[in-house]
């Protein structure tokens, strides 16, 4: 299946683009930056996506800095998947720096990798998989 093809060809890009999102220590933070609601660390969580899907080819929205969106389609052929980028603080015992992204024993290691910053990273190339390889 083309898509399948398109992931494989990609997989290093998706692993690099997985690791340098789990790196922004997204954690909730005072501001006092009304653009910026949750806290500078998850606004460049945020930014770091919209442009990632503005360099993959779709339109993206930040939405006052609560929100944005990435979306290709028009109509009732629209794609949208929703996910969020902010993770808990790190807390103690990890086997791993929680913000590294490291890869050990061929899983990525972070806060964020399994919930929710590697699903949307995976998400966002399935759907640039479907765009390149699929009539819209």
């Amino acid at each position: 299946m083309m898509i399948n093809k398109y992931i494989e060809e990609h997989k290093n890009e998706i692993i690099t683009k997985v690791q340098e999102l789990i790196q922004i220590p997204s954690v909730i933070s005072d501001s006092s930056n009304p653009l910026h609601p949750f806290g500078e660390p998850i606004n460049r969580a945020l930014e770091y996506m919209l442009n990632l899907g503005k360099t993959l080819g779709f339109r993206t929205k930040n939405i006052d800095g609560y929100c944005g969106y990435i979306e290709f389609g028009e109509g009732e052929e629209l794609i949208g998947i929703i996910g969020h980028l902010d993770v808990v603080p790190e807390g103690n015992n990890w086997s791993h720096p929680p913000f590294s992204g490291e890869i050990a024993d061929n899983k990525i290691y972070g806060r964020g990798a399994i919930d929710d910053k590697g699903p949307v990273i995976s998400s966002l190339y399935a759907m640039k998989a479907i765009m390149e390889t699929c009539r819209y």
